[in-house]
């Protein structure tokens, strides 16, 4: 095969060109631009829309997934929480395990013997909802009042969020109590509503320190994750009685609380520790008022003192004696340690806590500060519009696999940017949100994607089909440009064989005879490059050789007899001309042709030829390879001087002309082997037949040779025979 010669345009006009194809493309490729970038856009409002439209959804997702985080956290600390840091001491809470149905005289006594140790606080886990009136009842309400810092529990017969807005509860649903004193700086639609109040004894609770609701509200998989600090009753805000015992213990008074609901309470002026300067605490809490509670700051040993035990105190000194020395300055939660358990988001193995232990976990958080805070969901906004905006960039530089591998890395870095944030810094990032803002916009962009190779595949195939049909057109014309019918002329047989490496092809032959038929041409060439432009060169080299050649035989007299016809000066003269015009005015193509040209006396046998750079035709006899017609001169066009020698050989009888391109000696088998030329000839030399059967032969062996796909040019075989018969002048 022979590389192409062509050489760029030095003119500009080849760029100029250019840039107008480039046009298009560049027009399409910002078309799927801005389609990728609008649907990138369009899973980011979906996805905030959701957010807004379907916030519980996201809500509950979020803390599934910090459940598992909080899982994988670990252990809690061992022994000592963190609120043990302000202390100056051992965990400040401690719990005492009661039995509710002991009575009323014996809890009274419980309450002298813990303030008589000096307990700081006690918080009671129960309701005494009865008022009995006898001595028992008395000696409680004494307790109590004595104590000073006693609060009572009170409980709600429902927490819900308010119905259309509204707040307030049905007649004869009023909680005795006086309003909470705390300072509500703004209202809210979603902090819950307290209905049908059980409350503690009138009496008791005057005489107590604060009344506090005992509710711990689950979420709606029944898993209790945040405690609320505060409801809404009636008009009024209602304390819990975590808040309140942890205030009692900081020092704040209620009108030193400040409540802006679905953002925080602030704590002003509290002291952490004995002799600290006051300072505000900011408890944050959700849009229901809801403090998260951290349940890995809870401790893994805490101090339980039984019911006897403390009610021994009065009686030992010194049991009495060793109870002041641990419980002195403690918060003392009093709850009964049969009591039903909560299932609460999981925490160094624990998943269930007695209801004193939740409140004590909230008092701890606060005392310690330790809060798990939940970010704005503007932050969550923010997160998804960064991680849209980077998988649309991804889009535009990775394929599909990458974009969704891309996806993937992106959300992986998100979620673990979040769950460091959680594990370092106790704070929740909107997960759910993002991720699902990443996975729509994946989505969106990689059916987009699909789209558009449908429509480059749909167009691609048009283009395909329309150029197959012009160029089975091409076809068509260029089988015009062979021969329909070859010479037949009295003792000589010729035959042909075309195959095409493609719809056309850049080799030709030809066989036809001058205005004497005496003289017979036959033309074989390839013309360099394969395809359109090749076929195009192919039909110019054609038409010349066979026009110059007979108008040059008209020049040389063979129109007035043979005797004047001159083969040697047609073919010189011929092939001058081409070459001379291919060299000069497509100079600028640098396109060329190997050529064969004889001219046949079919008489005597001699044939007159010049090759033109071209595979070398054999002279094939019965004793096998008679003769190579070798070049004798360039491929025609090739250069503008070139020089061509006309040289003749004798075809005797029973000998036959082989001609070939090398389309022939080049094909390849499967395993990478060219058929060679060597293996022509021995091909050729073994099989002295008929010019039909020795072209049927070789191309027979061609095809068993190679796969296929093996022919990688295109085939020409041209045998011109005498027959045994034929005797020579």
């Amino acid at each position: 095969m022979k590389p192409s010669m062509r050489t760029p345009d030095e003119s500009g006009d080849g760029d100029a060109r250019l840039t107008e194809r480039e046009i298009p493309v560049a027009l399409a490729d910002f078309a799927k631009v801005k389609i990728r970038l609008v649907l990138a856009v369009s899973a980011f409002v979906l996805a905030a829309a959701a957010q807004w439209g379907g916030g519980d959804l996201y809500e509950r997702l979020d803390a599934t997934l910090v459940d598992r985080l909080a899982e994988l956290k670990g252990m809690p600390t061992e022994g000592v929480s963190a609120g043990d840091a302000l202390s100056g001491a051992s965990d400040p809470i401690v719990y005492i395990d009661a039995n509710f149905y002991y009575d009323r005289s014996h809890h009274a006594r419980i309450i002298d013997n813990l303030a008589a140790v000096k307990i700081r606080s006690q918080i009671v886990d129960f309701v005494f909802e009865e008022h009995l009136g006898d001595e028992n009842d008395r000696r409680m309400t004494a307790a109590v009042r004595a104590a000073r810092r006693v609060y009572l529990g009170m409980v709600f017969g429902s927490l819900e969020p308010p119905v259309n807005g509204v707040w307030g509860s049905a007649r004869g649903d009023a909680a005795d109590p006086e309003d909470w004193a705390a300072s509500v700086v703004s209202s809210s639609d979603d902090v819950f509503v307290g209905r049908h109040p059980r409350m503690t004894a009138s009496h008791l609770a005057k005489a107590a320190a604060g009344i506090g609701f005992l509710n711990l509200p689950a979420d709606a998989d029944g898993i209790l994750r945040g405690l609320p600090l505060f409801v809404r009753h009636r008009g009024a805000f209602y304390p819990s009685l975590s808040l309140l015992a942890a205030c009692d213990y900081l020092g704040v008074l209620p009108a030193d609380i400040e409540v802006d609901p679905e953002k925080q309470i602030i704590l002003k002026g509290a002291k952490t520790a004995p002799g600290a300067p006051g300072r505000d605490i900011v408890i944050p809490v959700d849009r229901r008022g809801r403090m998260l509670v951290n349940f890995n700051d809870i401790p893994t040993r805490t101090a339980h003192y039984s019911y006897r035990e403390i009610f021994r105190a009065a009686e030992d000194p010194g049991v009495r004696a060793r109870l002041e020395r641990d419980l002195a300055g403690k918060i003392a939660v009093i709850a009964e340690n049969v009591a039903a358990e909560v299932k609460v988001r999981p925490a160094g193995g624990q998943k269930r806590l007695t209801t004193g232990a939740v409140h004590a976990a909230v008092i701890r958080n606060i005392l310690s500060e330790t809060f798990l805070r939940t970010l704005s969901p503007g932050v969550g906004i923010g997160a998804a519009a960064v991680l849209a905006i980077g998988i649309f960039g991804l889009s535009l530089i990775c394929s599909s696999t990458g974009l969704i591998l891309g996806t993937l890395v992106l959300s992986g870095l998100y979620l673990g940017t979040g769950a460091i944030a959680f594990t370092m810094f106790l704070t929740l990032p909107p997960f759910s949100a993002p991720l699902f803002t990443a996975g729509l916009t994946c989505v969106f962009i990689l059916a987009a994607i699909a789209a558009e190779r449908a429509m480059h595949f749909a167009r691609t195939e048009q283009a395909r089909h329309r150029a197959e049909h012009e160029l089975d057109i091409g076809r068509r014309i260029q089988a015009g440009f062979f021969p329909t019918i070859l010479p037949e002329v009295g003792g000589w047989e010729i035959a042909a064989h075309f195959h095409a490496a493609r719809h056309v092809s850049g080799d030709f032959y030809d066989a036809f005879c001058f205005e004497d038929p005496r003289y017979m041409g036959v033309v074989i060439a390839d013309v360099c490059d394969k395809g359109v432009g090749a076929a195009l060169y192919m039909a110019i080299f054609r038409s010349l050789v066979r026009i110059l050649s007979r108008a040059s035989g008209v020049d040389c007299g063979a129109a007035r007899g043979p005797e004047n016809f001159d083969p040697s000066r047609v073919l010189a003269k011929t092939i001058r001309s081409v070459n001379e015009y291919i060299a000069v005015t497509h100079e600028k193509d640098a396109m060329f042709a190997t050529l064969f040209f004889g001219i046949l006396d079919t008489e005597t046998g001699e044939l007159f030829y010049i090759n033109g750079g071209h595979e070398p035709p054999l002279i094939v006899s019965g004793l096998g390879i008679k003769a190579r017609l070798a070049p004798t001169g360039a491929a025609v066009g090739a250069f503008r001087e070139a020089s061509f020698t006309v040289l003749r050989v004798r075809i005797g009888p029973g000998e036959t002309l082989l001609a070939y391109t090398d389309g022939v000696t080049e094909a390849c088998n499967p395993a990478g082997r060219l058929f060679t030329r060597e293996r022509l000839v021995r091909r050729a030399g073994a099989f002295c037949a008929a010019p039909r059967h020795l072209i049927d032969e070789i191309r027979m062996e061609i095809e068993s040779f190679t796969s296929a796909d093996g022919l990688r040019d295109d085939v020409t075989l041209l045998a011109l025979g005498r027959q045994p018969s034929a005797s020579a002048d």
